[in-house]
């Protein structure tokens, strides 16, 4: 190796700073070589995978013609050598595209998009699976930059057939079987999946030949099917390539030189193989055969979030998501065209057709769980509303702010709608107002802040205009009005009339202002932001009535049209320039992205760290469990003990003294009063298994970090779920690394955070920020008066969430790939209260239990029931009885719904302890049960004696604390006996304890927080001496 390749800390200096190697030209000078070629061209990829100041310092010398004239070469030793190269050069300086295509280079990179799939080809019969994989995601990165922004790149892209290319590939993903598509897509790396999206929109991105090109070519329901790909990076992708191939109505601008962009070859489409046709009956998601891929590398998803952000989303900044921060540009200015351009739009009633088909499949991806999917569909659904503007002001007018249909906008009688534009039918305008009708509710209803500031921007642009063509409309009949009556004329046609002035509609907005000389009032400003943000004081506009009157169409006196300058601003995705980014940091391979990291370096100390202080806890946790062994219950008794067998009175005597000592360890003391302010109540605890971090969260929607070893309250926050709804559930996720906070709301949503913990795993005083969100339970039951509201289950194992509730369904989700998995009925009128995975995981033989699938689910009418999450109608496993026949065979039954309970289930735990597969329930009459699930009934009973609101069981100790409204905590051992009764809190003397309403019990060690029905929080640890 060169000495320069190992010196990367001079590397690291700025290119300005570095002279470059004197190494660098022999390399240059050895590539005409042709004997030593391939290795020059490997330690020059090596330099430049350094870092943009090695690209720079290579550029600087000389290096483009080498590799430029290397293309050319029909030797394909190399081809795979200077494709990583060429990536690196593009992604440092894009201009070097117009180059590639001067040079007719394209050919070479469309080709290489199928490397390592065809058999007959030479080049690639020899790469590993992964090297393969990363020279197909190389050349469609570098394929994706060439026609960025450059229209003659697009044309000679076309003419050398690249989309055919590019829809080709996608469509060898689809299938009409779910799980051979799951395969598919395991076969071909997301990062490559990714980039051809990307490459299509960049393809097509303002070119309206292209466009129709990709039309004719069918490949826009190859990018439809994409919507439903497993990875988030790759629906938003999806989403991004649509936005591009709906394009806008804007004309061209005057000053560009149209006579510099060649004529693309017209030639029919070719067929795609297989061919690019929809089947009968649906255009949305097109299903082919499914091409077999041998030996392709399996991209498989992490079960976890990774460096505190969603499926590789960047870190959010302090108070708002980096993704919805930085995705958004300064808005750029299309104008308007003009009226016979306008026409020509709507005429073309096929093009308008395809729009359509593509906007409704974007408004129902705008209920995908990904935050930045919806984000994505949103800013497609902009480009659409702007390419249609005059068709969404129509039918915002029908039904603006709120209105009913035919009353005025200014709240007067009934009145002419605004008209439609011609060659829009009535059929064709439900489909717009259906669209219209899913912006307005994404508007109102989305759980993430950035998605429903973007949309809100859409509904005020529309509903602005709306109300000016309502106002312009009313002048001019009241002036014609006049006319007919012989009155002069003395307003303005541009003003609103006198009686207007002052007077505020539903949108709260002064209709006084609306004049000719404040009309840029109505038009976005550069800032999509800051605009955003002002209309989230105010809602307008109202999702059109189910009824459509077009009778005013074509009446020429009220045919108005929108003035020329009347401006719309599309917000430019940055999806692009952030994946060209992180795609120049970590490479076509995903597995790049995490390296392995140096001790010394930050991330590998903390990494260490983390190592360190999980196993020690995790170790702690297990001496307490040996410690309580003997309070372990004994398993039930089996056929194949002797009835004769009986213990020795002395080892007896021993044993239930070890026994009483062990459960007078089991009493607690308070040592611990948090004062919450602020909070009518308490409704959920959480601790931290590995920091002193507790999470503390109140009746509705705050939330507070507070820290349990110095009783102070870190940070404080507001869970942003809508007014009048509440927190049902909260779960940490990803405790042992990068640490998250799930929440969920009984209108069904749930909310993920991250900044809770710094970097340094101290627990943070700033406001965490919303990385995900979405609605786990969309179809859940709100307006009942006794809910459980949603009930949230996460299993660490294998990502997977499980959310159920105040609904009949039961929902799987998977976090990784932010997708419902599956879903299967309760089975059950009442609703699902609690829940548990009979799956835990211990220091001493890690993941034990039925299973990480088998859920337990305790409902409100007392019910238990398990289910199996991998079967589509939630079907339980047969599982074994532990009783065995004469042939000697276990037999195995199926037991799945338990009765015994006669009221509500206020909680159940699954425990692995005294080596036990149990779970624990109780009810609000206050009996307590234990259950084996491979019997029939329980195993044994405890009377409360009192009516019960909370129940935890502790996972590493034979106890559990109950609490009852009659203000009193019980401390329980499995046998049944209390060992303590809680009334009255240590910290204020002579004070009762309020009516409990949760307790939790810290995962590792003996800890028990409580909350009551008022501000405070108390915090028990064992009594000393204890």
């Amino acid at each position: 190796a060169l000495p320069f390749l190992q010196n990367g800390a001079d590397a690291n200096r700025a290119s300005h700073e570095l002279d470059p190697p004197q190494q660098l030209p022999i390399v240059l000078q050895v590539l005409l070589s042709q004997a030593h070629r391939v290795r020059a061209l490997i330690l020059l990829k090596q330099f430049l995978d350094l870092n943009n100041s090695a690209v720079n310092l290579a550029l600087s010398v000389g290096i483009f013609p080498y590799v430029l004239k290397l293309l050319q070469s029909p030797i394909d030793e190399y081809k795979h050598v200077l494709v990583g190269i060429w990536a690196k050069v593009l992604a440092f300086d894009q201009s070097c595209q117009v180059d590639v295509v001067k040079d007719r280079a394209l050919p070479h990179f469309i080709r290489h998009l199928r490397c390592g799939l065809d058999s007959a080809d030479g080049q690639s019969s020899n790469m590993s699976t992964e090297l393969a994989s990363e020279q197909r995601t190389l050349a469609a990165f570098i394929l994706s930059i060439t026609c960025s922004g450059y229209q003659i790149g697009q044309s000679e892209c076309i003419n050398e057939k690249l989309h055919f290319a590019c829809g080709s590939l996608l469509q060898s993903l689809e299938s009409p079987d779910s799980n051979e598509q799951k395969e598919a897509e395991k076969n071909v790396s997301s990062q490559f999946r990714l980039w051809l999206c990307i490459c299509l929109g960049n393809l097509c991105k303002d070119n309206a030949l292209v466009q129709s090109e990709l039309f004719k070519a069918g490949v826009h329901f190859r990018l439809l099917s994409r919507l439903n790909d497993n990875s988030p990076d790759v629906r938003a992708a999806s989403c991004y390539a649509l936005a591009c191939l709906i394009g806008s109505a804007a004309r061209l601008d005057a000053n560009s030189d149209a006579s510099s962009i060649p004529p693309m070859q017209r030639q029919q489409p070719q067929a795609l193989a297989p061919p690019l046709q929809p089947v009968a009956g649906g255009t949305t998601l097109l299903m082919a055969n499914l091409s077999q891929k041998q030996g392709l590398q399996q991209a498989g998803l992490q079960p976890q979030f990774v460096g505190g952000s969603v499926s590789g989303m960047p870190n959010a900044g302090t108070g708002q998501s980096l993704m919805f921060g930085n995705m958004l540009s300064s808005s750029t200015p299309v104008q308007q065209t003009q009226r016979q351009e306008t026409k020509s739009t709507y005429d073309d009633g096929q093009r308008m057709d395809l729009d359509v088909t593509i906007a409704l499949k974007l408004a129902e991806t705008s209920k995908d769980a990904s935050p930045m999917v919806r984000f994505e569909a949103a800013l497609a659904l902009n480009r659409f509303v702007g390419k249609y503007i005059a068709v969404f002001v129509s039918i915002a007018g029908k039904g603006f702010g709120g209105q009913q249909q035919g009353r005025n906008v200014m709240g007067g009688s009934t009145m002419t709608s605004i008209p439609l534009p011609s060659g829009v039918t009535q059929e064709v305008e439900k489909k717009f107002a259906h669209v219209w009708t899913q912006i307005f509710k994404l508007n109102q209803n989305d759980p993430h802040h950035g998605v429903r500031a973007m949309v809100n921007s859409i509904v005020i642009a529309v509903n602005e205009r709306a109300m000016i063509q309502k106002t312009k409309l009313r002048q001019l009949r009241s002036g014609s009005r006049r006319r007919s009556a012989g009155t002069p004329i003395a307003e303005d046609d541009n003003d609103p009339p006198a009686s207007l002035a002052g007077r505020r509609t539903t949108t709260g907005l002064n209709l006084s202002s609306y004049n000719s000389t404040s009309q840029e009032s109505f038009r976005m400003t550069g800032s999509l932001g800051n605009r955003a943000s002002s209309g989230n004081a105010f809602t307008i506009g109202a999702s059109p009535s189910v009824a459509l009157d077009s009778s005013s169409k074509g009446n020429a006196f009220f045919n108005v049209s929108f003035d020329d300058d009347d401006d719309y601003f599309f917000p430019e995705s940055k999806i692009y320039s952030w994946k060209k980014v992180e795609f120049g940091e970590f490479g076509a391979d995903s597995k790049t992205s995490e390296p392995p990291l140096d001790p010394l370096s930050e991330m590998g100390a903390l990494n260490k760290y983390r190592r360190s202080r999980n196993y020690q806890a995790q170790q702690k946790g297990q001496l307490l469990k040996n410690s309580f062994a003997v309070l372990a219950q004994k398993p039930a008794m089996s056929f194949s003990r002797s009835p004769y067998d009986y213990d020795e009175s002395d080892a007896a005597a021993g044993v239930e003294k070890e026994t009483d000592i062990k459960k007078k360890a089991l009493q607690l003391q308070q040592f611990s009063l948090l004062k919450n302010n602020g909070a009518r109540s308490t409704s959920l605890l959480r601790f931290h298994p590995y920091e002193p971090a507790l999470v503390v969260c109140g009746s509705s929607d705050n939330v507070s970090i507070w820290n349990a070893e110095t009783s102070e309250r870190m940070t404080s926050f507001s869970n942003e779920n809508p007014k009048g709804t509440r927190m049902t559930a909260a779960q940490w996720v990803n405790e042992a690394t990068s640490s998250l906070l799930l929440t969920g709301s009984n209108d069904g949503s749930v909310r993920i955070f991250d900044g809770l913990l710094e970097a340094n795993d101290e627990i943070s005083r700033e406001k965490p920020s919303l990385v995900s969100s979405f609605f786990a339970a969309p179809d859940i039951v709100t307006d009942k008066r006794y809910s459980s509201g949603l009930v949230l289950d996460y299993q660490q194992y294998g990502g997977k969430l499980t959310a159920g509730g105040n609904t009949k369904y039961i929902r799987t989700w998977d976090i990784a790939s932010e997708k419902c998995v599956n879903t299967f009925e309760s089975k059950s009128d009442a609703c699902l209260t609690t829940l548990t995975t009979a799956w835990d995981y211990s220091f001493d033989s890690g993941y034990s239990g039925l299973g990480p699938d088998i859920i337990v689910c305790g409902y409100g009418n007392g019910s238990l029931r398990v289910f199996d999450k991998r079967s589509t109608k939630g079907d339980v496993l047969y599982l074994s009885d532990g009783l065995s026949n004469r042939s000697g065979l276990s037999r195995r039954r199926k037991y799945s719904e338990y009765d015994e309970h006669t009221s509500w289930i206020v909680d159940v735990s699954f425990t692995t302890y005294g080596g036990r597969h149990e779970v624990v329930s109780g009810c609000v009459a206050g009996n307590i049960k234990f259950w084996d699930l491979r019997f029939s009934s329980s195993v044994r009973t405890i009377d409360h004696k009192m009516q019960m609101t909370a129940l935890a069981a502790h996972s590493n100790v034979p106890m559990f604390a109950t609490g009852s409204p009659a203000q009193f905590i019980k401390i329980m051992s499995h046998d049944g006996s209390t060992q303590q009764v809680i009334r009255y809190h240590d910290r204020l003397p002579g004070q009762r304890i309020g009516p409990v309403s949760c307790l939790c019990f810290h995962p590792q060690l003996p800890f028990l927080a409580a909350g009551f029905a008022d501000e405070n929080v108390s915090l028990y640890a064992p009594k000393r001496g204890c």
